[in-house]
């Protein structure tokens, strides 16, 4: 996936949270690029999950990758 290639920071927040959902789908596009359709509305639809969970970790103070407040990550 061309952005995590350019940014590693990207593929770290995302990865971080794909693994709290268990979510393989979220890892394969992160390993092998977005290879459908549904691939790229799973990820859509996930990045807005991923966004949603990093306001709740921000607001209750949750340290993730070394930060309290990964906002500036995504």
């Amino acid at each position: 996936m061309i952005l995590t290639l350019r940014y590693p920071h990207v593929r770290d927040i995302v990865q971080h949270y794909a693994d709290r959902k268990n979510d393989k789908k979220i890892t394969s596009i992160l390993d092998n690029g977005l290879g459908s359709e549904e691939d790229a509305t799973h990820l859509g639809y996930f990045i807005w999950e991923m966004l949603d969970l990093m306001a709740k970790d921000r607001e209750l103070g949750v340290v993730v990758l070394g930060g309290a407040d990964n906002t500036e990550m995504a």
